[in-house]
């Protein structure tokens, strides 16, 4: 395949976008389909600065080329303007076409004149600032030139238009393809009038005002295709003994590119222990697709012998994968062959059907006539497989749920009379992605959520006292407060609980016994929600004492009676500890109708299971939320086991649920899976990552957030000055600016004697008494063996709780959570670094801590990586305090150096999650 440009046409109606390809390119009878319309790496500029001969400073209104004619306000000056483009997409790509587009505004020559592109190192002002003549020199590696002219001063007779200034030639692609080699994060282009022997630039003839804001860097890329994986010899893996002398082989096209590109499998095989390959090209396939070689002969000579083969992929621009690693199989005809496996709801078609949580049948079928046996399971399961007996050669139906969304196996093989094994049969499958819940409470203020439903605007209708409760949760927002006597309740779901069906929520319970200062657990059943039926509820979820320990629950009677059903009660295998009390804590309960098994999630990890062995019922009557209703023979039915404490984020589903619902998932090529959020995914209240703040003086920094907090800058003067010790800088970790405090800038501020910059929130941001997360990307200046403090919240007393992430006194990075104590002193409880290797001043490092409260854990990670020393039976407190960043307090702790994207939740983040934060994801 060849790859050709034209221009297409866009359109967009409503929520409709149109792609119109060029005419002429689609009737070229030469066209081959598929055709595939690939857009190109296109960069705005990030940043523009300027540099003049005489040192003189000038406005950012245009970026200047040249010598300034006199007749235009010049004195012989002459100017040169750099662009930055960030081109940290184009990392390892193969660079295939370039342009260099910047847009002129005016030349004060009537005719075309030349301009010059150069290559040169990045920008060191930040944007429309002014760089000294000589700090990056010009010319410097010549790119590219260009003529034009668009003056319009009106001397010319008429006014001449805009015109676009471009630098393409083939110096330009190999240049780009050096930086996509080597990584480059930013690419600088500067502009000159002189040419590469620096001749030129003292024509005024060649003086041009170019737009500061229409640059741009357009990539015409090709991704090098990834190493082929899912390497399976006639459905079996690597290593495998077939049953066949004519395998097929099989393995995954993959490529950055995706279905845009395509690609040709090229394979090759030879008999184990000899060096003489046989070549076979396979399947041409759309990127991210499974590609075979066809039938592969071995004859009759073949059996009882070991062969392997390995495959590598070309994409349509002809650039080559690497090597797929060798994989071997053994020829053994004379066992049974391999099972069949069909599947109407979960066809292995290479579209996707269902969902996870949703069941389907699945038919196995014998390969060989004396199959007895058929052994299952998922691959990669730990637990152990699923063996039916069937009479010899009959077929089987199964009804399996898959766990997952995305690409799923099932794996299927026979056994024969003489208990030898086929090969395994790999029924692969995709899954669509999770389906949203049948109905969601949030039951907070956020948005004025109080008691309505999101998804179908269905109000829970409070029944007894239920207060909101301030700050409970999320800091500046409340959740509903239920007493032993309170519940919300509603009829309007349609909620069949005699079909596969799932229920969670975050429950919080209140101390069984305030008249002590110790926490007490309940000695009762209380019940966070319940589905009602005639007599009892379909289901209970909540917490019970069950065999004389505390535990949490997912209950389910066999039947709607008060004549003494059998009750399941699916409990978490360990007990609930008095310091959950007052703590938020995840409850999930899941009932699969296909295969009667019912699970019970605590915060996201599997904590009981069983199988029912009746058929569900359907509870036709309220959802209740905080209490649960039961009858007795004469009486009722009645609401009892209410729930004491807060209830929130209340969530219905019509199938099973899985751990991806909960935990979320990353993106998986393999899979054809993007990332999803987890149920569990805590929520940002903070985010500041300071873009903007150099051009804005000393103003106050405003969180990204949904809540908008600033935080006040403490040692800035406006306009900057040499005594100030808090501002803002063009260097960051990102593209935007970075927070500087408490160190010299080489511009010359920041050089007080005094070092106590910081910035502080008005008050508190998160809950420290419930699970969190604080992170930044940090750049320390220098150790001092003095604590420096990252952000905090909180202060060292007795009646308040406190967080702080720091570079201690040790100079070893640490997370600290505070306890604290109406009787004795308050106790600290840090995770640390592994290492002291791991603070390097000037360098950015991405410092993340977790406290999560249910666990009593006090996690520390390092750029994504979680640090072994965690702390553990950890309480923690609220605090009332402000939220300080750079600083312990205005008089301690205070942090020399540069922060960057500070980012606060309400909820602890597991580990793939901080992984993922620190990507960037």
């Amino acid at each position: 395949m060849t790859s050709r440009s034209a221009k297409v046409r866009v359109a967009a109606s409503g929520a409709q976008f149109t792609v119109t390809p060029d005419a002429g390119l689609m009737a070229d009878p030469g066209l081959t389909y598929p055709i595939y319309i690939d857009p190109q790496f296109e960069k705005l500029r990030t940043k523009w600065a300027y540099s003049t001969s005489n040192g003189e400073n000038n406005d950012t209104t245009v970026a200047r080329v040249g010598r300034q004619p006199h007749p235009e306000g010049g004195n012989g000056e002459r100017y040169r303007s750099y662009y930055d483009f960030n081109v940290s997409g184009l990392k390892g790509k193969q660079i295939l076409g370039g342009t260099i587009r910047v847009t002129l505004d005016h030349s004060y020559s009537c005719d075309p004149t030349w301009v010059y592109a150069y290559r040169t190192n990045a920008i060191t002002v930040s944007g429309g600032g002014r760089m000294a003549w000589t700090t990056r020199p010009l010319p410097a590696t010549y790119l590219d030139s260009w003529e034009g002219n668009a003056n319009e001063a009106g001397g010319c007779g008429v006014i001449q238009p805009d015109d676009d200034a471009e630098f393409s030639s083939t110096t330009v692609v190999t240049d780009l393809q050096h930086a996509a080699t080597n990584a480059w994060p930013v690419y600088t282009v500067g502009l000159c009038a002189c040419n590469p022997s620096n001749v030129g630039e003292d024509f005024e003839s060649r003086w041009k005002k170019f737009y500061t804001d229409k640059a741009w860097l357009e990539v015409t890329y090709n991704s090098k295709p990834a190493v082929p994986t899912g390497l399976t010899t006639s459905g079996q893996a690597c290593g495998a003994t077939i049953g066949t002398a004519s395998p097929v082989l099989k393995a995954f096209y993959g490529d950055a590119d995706g279905a845009t590109d395509s690609l040709v499998g090229y394979f090759q095989y030879r008999l184990k222990g000899t060096t003489t390959v046989t070549a076979r090209t396979g399947q041409t396939k759309p990127g991210n697709n499974y590609g075979e070689s066809g039938v592969i002969s071995l004859g009759a000579t073949s059996e009882g012998k070991t062969y392997e083969w390995r495959v590598q992929t070309r994409d349509r621009a002809g650039q080559y994968s690497d090597w797929a690693a060798w994989c071997s199989f053994t020829v053994d005809v004379s066992k049974p062959l391999p099972p069949t496996v069909t599947s109407t709801a979960y066809p292995d078609d290479g579209s996707s059907h269902g969902g996870p949580g949703v069941s389907g049948s699945f038919t196995f079928g014998a390969g060989s006539q004396d199959a007895v046996k058929y052994v299952y399971g998922w691959a990669g399961q730990t637990t152990p497989l699923t063996t039916v007996t069937v009479a010899a050669g009959a077929p089987h139906t199964v009804t399996l749920t898959p766990r997952r969304f995305g690409y799923n196996v099932l794996e299927v093989y026979s056994v024969d009379n003489a208990g030898k094994h086929s090969d395994t049969t790999g029924h692969r499958f995709l899954v669509n992605g999770p389906s949203a819940p049948l109905a969601h409470w949030p039951l907070d203020t956020i948005d004025g959520h109080n008691f309505s439903d999101v998804i179908n605007q269905v109000q829970l209708t409070p029944s007894g006292t239920v207060s909101w409760a301030a700050n409970s949760r999320i800091h500046h927002e409340s959740t509903p407060a239920f007493t032993n006597n309170s519940y919300l309740s509603t009829s309007g779901v349609p909620l069949d609980t005699s079909k596969s069906f799932s229920v969670s929520a975050w429950v919080r319970m209140a101390d069984a016994d305030p008249s002590d200062q110790e926490p007490d657990l309940p000695t009762s059943t209380w019940t966070a929600v319940s589905k009602s039926g005639a007599s009892l509820s379909a289901f209970y979820l909540g917490y019970r004492v069950h065999n004389g320990e505390p535990k949490w629950s997912f209950t389910l009677p066999d039947a709607d009676s008060d004549q003494g059903p059998n009750w399941l009660h699916v409990v978490s295998s360990a007990s609930v500890a008095p310091r959950q009390v007052g703590k938020w804590t995840h409850l999930a309960g899941s009932f699969d109708a296909a295969t009667g098994q019912v699970e019970l999630y605590v915060n996201g990890n599997l904590a009981g299971s069983a199988v029912r062995s009746v058929a569900g019922w359907a509870g036709g009557g309220p959802l209740v939320v905080g209490a649960a209703q039961y009858k007795v023979p004469g009486g009722g039915p009645y609401m009892l086991t209410y729930w004491s404490g807060g209830l929130t984020d209340v969530r219905l589903w019509n199938r099973a649920l899985t751990m991806d619902d909960l935990r979320g998932t990353d993106a998986s090529a393999e899979a054809g899976t993007n990332a999803i959020p987890g149920i569990l995914a805590p929520v940002q209240v903070a985010n500041w990552d300071f873009s903007g703040g150099l051009s804005s003086g000393c103003a106050s920094p405003v969180s990204s957030s949904y809540w908008s907090q600033s935080l006040d800058l403490h040692g800035c003067t406006d306009p900057y000055s040499d005594g100030q010790n808090a501002g803002f800088t063009g260097d960051a970790h990102d593209d935007n600016d970075s927070l500087w405090l408490n160190h010299p800038q080489p511009d010359g501020y920041g050089a007080a004697t005094t070092k106590t910059g910081h910035a502080a929130a008005s008050g508190p941001v998160v809950n420290t008494g419930q699970s969190l997360t604080v992170s930044a990307w940090v750049r320390i200046d220098s150790l001092n063996g003095k604590e420096q403090v990252v952000v905090r919240q909180g202060r060292n007393q007795l009646d308040e709780g406190s967080v702080a992430l720091y570079v201690a006194a040790s100079n070893r990075w640490a997370f600290s959570v505070l306890t604290p104590s109406a009787t004795g002193a308050p106790v600290w409880s840090a995770a640390w670094a592994d290492s002291l290797e791991q603070t390097k001043p000037g360098e950015w490092t991405h410092v993340t801590g977790v406290f999560d409260a249910s666990a009593g854990e006090v996690r520390l990670y390092l750029n994504g990586v979680r640090q072994q020393q965690v702390a553990t039976g950890v309480d923690g407190g609220v605090s009332s305090e402000p939220f300080h960043v750079g600083a312990g307090h205005t008089t301690w702790g205070h942090l020399a150096g540069n922060l960057d994207q500070i980012k606060v939740y309400a909820g602890a983040m597991s580990d793939r999650e901080v992984a993922a934060l620190h990507e960037g994801l």
